[in-house]
């Protein structure tokens, strides 16, 4: 590769991929796996609906209502279908911990 190949992919990864027209993008990308550069995609775990969170973080449902009315979840959702929101379980999981330590230590300050 030469230097004017290597300006261009310098450019091309410093660009948003939104901006990117199809070629550009398959250019990078054949730079990449040239490179041997593993492409990986992260999976989060997800839970669609509040019962189904609440049974992945293992909380009743009725607690995991409790705590949602108490602290903001919206870190945790994902996305919205309809009614039910798709939500993160390990940031929801982080959020409603979180949540339970400053209830257990406002119950220990007021003994």
């Amino acid at each position: 590769m030469d230097t004017n190949d290597s300006n261009k992919i310098n450019d091309l990864l410093q660009r948003p991929l939104w901006q990117m027209s199809g070629q550009e993008y398959c250019a990078l990308m054949r730079y990449a796996l040239s490179q041997g550069t593993k492409v990986d995609a992260v999976q989060r775990k997800q839970a669609t609906g509040t019962s189904a969170l609440a049974r992945e973080i293992g909380c009743a449902p009725s607690t995991l209502y409790a705590i949602m009315k108490n602290v903001d979840f919206s870190p945790a959702l994902i996305s919205r279908v309809g009614k039910r929101g798709v939500y993160d379980i390990e940031c929801a999981r982080k959020l409603a911990d979180e949540y339970q330590k400053r209830v257990r230590e406002e119950r220990r300050r007021r003994t």
